[in-house]
């Protein structure tokens, strides 16, 4: 049964790790959008945890499976390693860059691996912990710090790199099978925390003193009829402003947490139960039908304010939400199709357009506002690819606008400019999807959506944009868009990964280049290939005129001019590889049809 326990539980942090998003309160300076970092994020105002961050003075945070990074970027493309700190038996999740302060999450773990396939371990932890680091060291005068093993003229070292930070706060919530997940104000960060084990077990240390957490709110009390579960869901607020770090927690018990959604209007937990019946006839077993329940929490004390609870009735991922502060869409699929349903701020319906494309499951959800109309993007998918262009101006009379339908499906939207959408996701037949991921530009100008131009990548591995929009680099400034796959190649028998980058422009998106960290993209004979995944480029961040790919191990810049001419070449490095095995760091070519 523990065993079972187990594997579930690393589906479920699998599934969460695609759901974690921060909670940013626009300020009352005005609506000046916060430093994410260049991750893609969801909505304008609200910052996203993520393993990189590129922020706006220059500095580039990484989170890699052993340590954390702080590396100065300048105007040529330069990369200074300002400190380098190797975390012991911490697996890092994720981080966020407020101010002069670094909150990073980290797994801690009694089965962690000290060689190279720490990275395959990520999901075995039992105890998640929060620290928040002092990064005001880093602006400090006295301080000096350069590229590990520089020298002044004389050969003398002028500084050291800083291998640990001032740490301002810790706490350490321990369980049975926990994962985690960050959300974060200007002022609050919150903590989430699921638990699938006993409910009495759970306790956090803060700043070395345990504390117990008993759950205060019971979800499934929202509704009768439905599995009794478990599963605990911790919320932990931190003030980050305050001259004493104090957390608050509160607990969400009896219903599964699925995801959050966030904006600057409120914060919506969104939990998961079933409801379960007997089927009719001869032989009769039981069914069930998933239920949704979205709760639009207090800030100020983590409570309820409101609920919903939507009767067969699934979210496929937190995009399917949005709030724009008079009105909140919420898109859904049960066994009547798909419904999207007009709420107002107290999450009460006023309305609702159901029964579109019954038999079939929502992949992708995407809103746009513009001056004269809010539209809704949705994409079903069974055998083909329906994307439904559905207007919901009024709450009282919305209506699909128009609909395409084409083979495969787009699992990602992202609205790219005036009546200009682009879809990433699988290409296929007239049957079924295939392995082939596919980047899709649509004209939606007209009632019907159009398919100006795609792109394939054939025999895709693993595609982290697929089920993570924020793997997805973007600059519509400069017209670019990019991400990383790992996929295999038929001709030379291996597998290839890298980074690939597009151009877009209003009528097309075109193959740009194919950066790759192995010679001729060949990353080896197999895709658990331990001493290869280092250099698996797993992000790619864009500012000043360089992009800048990151992976586990290792680091470059690249001149995005040179790149649009064709030209691969490496303006810098940091390597944090010890061992050299499959030595590459070649360019690869940019035919993906191979």
């Amino acid at each position: 049964m523990k065993k079972y326990s187990e594997i579930l539980l690393i589906a479920i942090i699998a599934a969460l790790m695609c759901c974690c998003l921060a909670f940013f309160v626009s300020c009352s300076a005005g609506d000046e959008s916060p430093d994410t970092g260049g991750t893609n994020v969801q909505e304008k105002n609200i910052d996203e945890a993520d393993i990189v961050k590129l922020m706006s003075n220059g500095r580039l945070y990484c989170m890699q499976s052993d340590r954390m990074t702080i590396t100065q970027t300048d105007e040529n493309g330069g990369l200074t390693l300002l400190a380098n700190i190797v975390l012991d038996r911490n697996i890092p999740l994720e981080m966020y860059v407020n101010g002069d302060k670094l909150i990073a999450i980290c797994g801690l773990s009694d089965y962690f691996s000290e060689q190279g396939s720490t990275y395959y371990y990520k999901g075995s932890y039992s105890r998640c912990a929060v620290k928040i680091f002092d990064l005001s060291v880093l602006d400090e005068a006295e301080v000096t710090v350069f590229n590990e093993g520089a020298e002044n003229e004389s050969g003398e070292s002028e500084g050291e790199v800083l291998s640990e930070l001032p740490l301002l706060y810790s706490s350490v919530v321990s369980s049975d099978y926990l994962t985690s997940r960050l959300y974060l104000d200007r002022s609050d960060i919150c903590l989430v925390f699921t638990d699938d084990g006993s409910v009495d077990s759970v306790y956090y240390t803060e700043n070395s003193e345990r504390k117990s957490i008993e759950y205060s709110f019971d979800v499934s009390s929202y509704q009768s009829n439905v599995s009794s579960s478990q599963s605990l869901t911790i919320f932990m607020k931190i003030s980050l402003t305050k001259d004493e770090l104090v957390a608050d927690t509160v607990a969400y018990n009896g219903a599964a947490l699925y995801t959050v959604y966030a904006s600057d209007y409120g914060m919506y937990p969104i939990f998961t139960t079933y409801t379960y019946y007997e089927s009719e006839g001869c032989g009769g077993y039981y069914q069930y039908i998933q239920n949704t329940i979205i709760i639009k929490m207090n800030p100020e004390n983590l409570m309820p304010k409101r609920k919903l609870i939507l009767e067969d009735a699934k979210l496929y991922s937190r995009y399917a939400m949005k709030d724009y502060g008079d009105y909140i869409y919420v898109a859904a699929h049960g066994s009547g199709g798909s419904t999207i349903y007009a709420l107002d701020e107290n999450l009460q319906e006023v309305s609702k357009i159901s029964g579109i494309a019954q038999g079939e499951s929502i992949r992708a959800v995407r809103y746009e506002q513009t001056e004269t109309q809010r539209l809704c993007y949705l994409v079903t998918y069974r055998q083909v690819d329906p994307l439904f262009k559905i207007n919901i101006t009024d709450p009282m009379s919305m209506n699909i606008a128009g609909e395409l339908k084409i083979n495969g499906y787009s699992a990602y939207l992202h609205v790219v400019g005036t009546d200009r959408l682009v879809g990433i996701g699988y290409n296929g037949t007239a049957t079924a999807a295939n392995s082939d991921v596919k980047v899709t530009l649509f004209d939606t100008s007209s009632g019907d959506p159009i398919e100006i131009n795609s792109l394939i990548i054939p025999l895709v591995y693993y595609c982290e944009v697929i089920e993570n929009p924020k793997a997805l680099m973007i600059n519509l400034e400069n017209g670019i868009i990019g991400f990383s796959a790992l996929r295999y190649d038929r001709i030379n028998s291996c597998y290839k990964q890298g980074f690939y980058l597009f151009a877009l422009n209003n009528d097309e998106i075109v193959d740009l280049a194919y950066i790759s960290n192995f010679d001729n993209g060949q990353a080896g004979s197999s895709a658990y290939n331990y001493s290869a995944f280092r250099k698996y480029i797993n992000r790619a961040m864009y500012a000043d005129g360089y992009l800048y790919t990151v992976a586990d191990g290792l680091i470059r810049s690249y001149s995005l001019e040179t790149l649009k001419n064709g030209e691969i070449t490496i303006v810098n490095e940091l390597s944090f590889i010890d061992n050299q095995a499959n030595e590459g760091g070649g360019s690869g070519g940019n035919n993906f049809n191979e």
